[in-house]
């Protein structure tokens, strides 16, 4: 009959516009995804536009502003004293890798290199607690606590992602898992990653060290 026609053609028309609403929440997700990803996030920089000026307190009581940072590669970290594997893993594998570098023919470069953690976590990383957390690593690696205010600015500027997830127990972190490297004028020059091969990352490093 023309009333079940009728019917049978809202019935499709329905369910091509609930397909349509999916792909499109389905592509959001791939976007977010992708423009999440360090790699989106190298290609957006254009050869400078993640880092810029910056003035945070650092874990030893005084300020490191950016413009002291000139004429010397450097690397950028975000995480927090309570991760669980990403930050100690990624600050080991730093360690190791600036020890490897002091050993060979970058070991006059590889001294001015340093890396700064930055902590996504200010209202419970301190200054004394971030700079206790760092004494087990390389003495080049310098902790940064911005204020709570200031995180969310400071993020954007590098282009990195942090959350706060609650827990049975309080909360945890997730948080962009790149360093982000920039070279002697402060332009941005990649990333490393722990997932990375300890090659690879020498081998960017070294590339950084000798421009």
């Amino acid at each position: 009959s023309s009333q079940s026609r009728c019917e049978n053609a809202m019935t499709t028309l329905k369910l091509i516009r609930y397909g349509a609403w999916a792909a499109i929440a389905a592509l959001g997700v791939v976007m977010a995804v992708v423009l999440l990803s360090p790699a989106s996030r190298n290609d957006q920089a254009g050869g400078g536009r993640i880092g810029g000026a910056f003035r945070i307190a650092n874990a030893k009581g005084g300020e490191l502003e950016s413009a002291s940072l000139r004429g010397k590669p450097y690397g950028v970290f975000f995480g927090f004293t309570q991760c669980p594997d990403i930050c100690p893993g990624t600050l080991t594998d730093l360690t190791a890798l600036m020890d490897d570098l002091d050993k060979g023919p970058m070991a006059s470069k590889a001294k001015d290199f340093r890396v700064l953690f930055v902590t996504v976590d200010p209202e419970r990383d301190t200054a004394d607690i971030l700079g206790n957390y760092l004494s087990a690593f390389d003495g080049r690696i310098e902790g940064l606590v911005p204020t709570v205010e200031a995180l969310p600015a400071l993020a954007r500027q590098f282009a990195a992602f942090y959350q706060k997830v609650p827990t049975s127990s309080g909360y945890t972190m997730n948080h962009t898992s790149a360093v982000y490297l920039f070279n002697r004028e402060g332009v941005f020059a990649g990333t490393i990653d722990i997932q990375e091969s300890r090659s690879s990352q020498k081998a960017k490093l070294e590339r950084l060290l000798g421009r």
